[in-house]
């Protein structure tokens, strides 16, 4: 304010005096349009803050939403894990079982066999033994009807034709001569 009163001392005429204050008064007008734009610039970063501020309470808002939604997931993702590794287990278990199960299934078919194996040697044995002439009895020794119904499911099972060494014809022997023994006692 004092350069601006000196000036005006220093001013050598009344006009360029007039010039001097026309020259501060379009200075004045020019600094309230310039004060002016600048409120005007100010209240607009203001607002912008204002709406950033609004936007980054949203992001965070929404950056919290997401936050609790991948906890969620997170659990739900943990959870079928442990769902399938459960589940892997107990099918582990079940294989186990079944490949266990498979080999005593083996174990068994291999007794199967070699009890069949002895089983008919057992039998061929036998029907040789039992070669009877057409004179000799089947049911010779056996008194009781007891032991003679034994002896022939025994000689039944050797003899049936079904049988690897069964023979049809001395099956219809040993069924006449059981039938004569049943119908005689």
């Amino acid at each position: 304010m004092n350069n601006f009163i000196s000036i005006l001392r220093d001013a050598n005429s009344p006009e360029e005096l007039e010039e001097l204050k026309v020259m501060l008064f379009k200075e004045n007008v020019n600094l309230k349009t310039e004060r002016a734009d600048i409120e005007d610039e100010w209240a607009r970063l203001k607002q912008k803050e204002e709406e950033l501020d609004k936007k980054i309470t949203e992001a965070q808002a929404e950056l919290k939403e997401l936050e609790i939604k991948k906890s969620v997931i997170l659990k739900e993702i943990e959870e079928k894990q442990q769902k399938l590794e459960k589940d892997n287990a107990f099918l582990q278990k079940k294989q186990s079982i079944i490949e266990s199960s498979y080999n005593q299934l083996d174990k068994d078919r291999l007794q199967v066999k070699k009890e069949r194996e002895l089983l008919n040697r057992r039998l061929a044995e036998l029907a040789t033994n039992y070669n009877f002439d057409n004179d000799t009895s089947f049911f010779k020794g056996v008194s009781s009807d007891k032991d003679i119904k034994k002896r022939y499911k025994e000689l039944i099972k050797v003899f049936h034709p079904d049988n690897g060494v069964g023979d049809s014809e001395t099956l219809d022997k040993i069924n006449k001569e059981y039938e004569s023994l049943k119908s005689g006692n």
